[in-house]
């Protein structure tokens, strides 16, 4: 007797069955990070004064995750294509599978991916200080210490970031699937938008000022998640070509 399978089941079987195939993504973001975090521990960008009496001299030193985030928005967006790859796609039909529910646990695995890399990419800062601290000498003084309302806003937003930029991942890839003409348009786009956003002015600039310049974590949430789910949207309809395997 054949035993019907809800979308819901299928979708969260597969989600499960990718983060599995793709763990060995998640080993190489928390192998660079580390790596990330002793360089920027071991090797802090420092400054060099003296007071005016010159009675004594200090050195300060300057440390951020900002290179962690940096690598990790890269590794999000590089995930989001690999995801879309033949070899990738093919394993859905471990399962008996539809292309709506193949994309719907690619996007529950981005979601998964986000939340954790986020995470992990923006506590780092923290574990970075606790390293300089132990590894250099001398008084620490703390200029202020951030409310938990702003931590918590600074991980959310890392968080819908990835999210997006391994959202942007995936639609290429899908698109180039499709229409493999892509492969050169793409690139293009790219290095046009890159030349007007460092322009400062054109389409591209005015997107990337009202997504990654946004100030308020309401809006960056608003303006992320619908950005989200208007391109994937367009990819799951564009993708009903590659219902059956070739």
């Amino acid at each position: 007797m054949l035993r019907s399978i809800s979308l819901l089941e299928l979708v969260k079987k597969q989600t499960l069955f990718k983060l599995n195939a793709l763990s060995g993504a998640f080993t190489v973001m928390i192998v660079f990070q580390v790596a990330t975090i002793l360089f920027t521990v071991f090797f802090p960008t420092s400054s060099y004064g003296m007071t005016s009496s010159e009675m004594y001299s200090f050195r300060i030193y300057e440390v951020s995750s900002n290179s962690v985030i940096v690598f990790t928005f890269i590794w999000a967006f590089i995930v989001g294509i690999l995801i879309t790859s033949k070899a990738y796609r093919y394993d859905d039909f471990s399962f008996v599978t539809s292309r709506l529910s193949a994309n719907l646990a690619n996007i529950c695995y981005l979601v998964v991916m986000s939340v954790f890399s986020g995470f992990t990419a923006f506590f780092s800062s923290y574990m970075i200080k606790v390293g300089v601290y132990f590894n250099k000498s001398g008084d620490v003084f703390y200029e202020s210490i951030p409310s938990w309302t702003i931590i918590m806003s600074g991980a959310v937003a890392t968080m819908l970031y990835l999210l997006l930029l391994g959202t942007i991942g995936y639609v290429i890839g899908m698109l180039v699937q499709v229409y493999p003409a892509f492969k050169f348009i793409i690139p293009a786009v790219f290095i046009g938008g890159f030349i007007t956003v460092s322009g400062g002015q054109g389409s591209f600039n005015w997107i990337f000022v009202q997504i990654f310049a946004e100030t308020s974590i309401l809006l960056v949430i608003v303006k992320v998640l619908l950005s989200c789910t208007l391109m994937l949207f367009v990819t799951i309809v564009i993708t009903n070509r590659l219902e059956v395997r070739t």
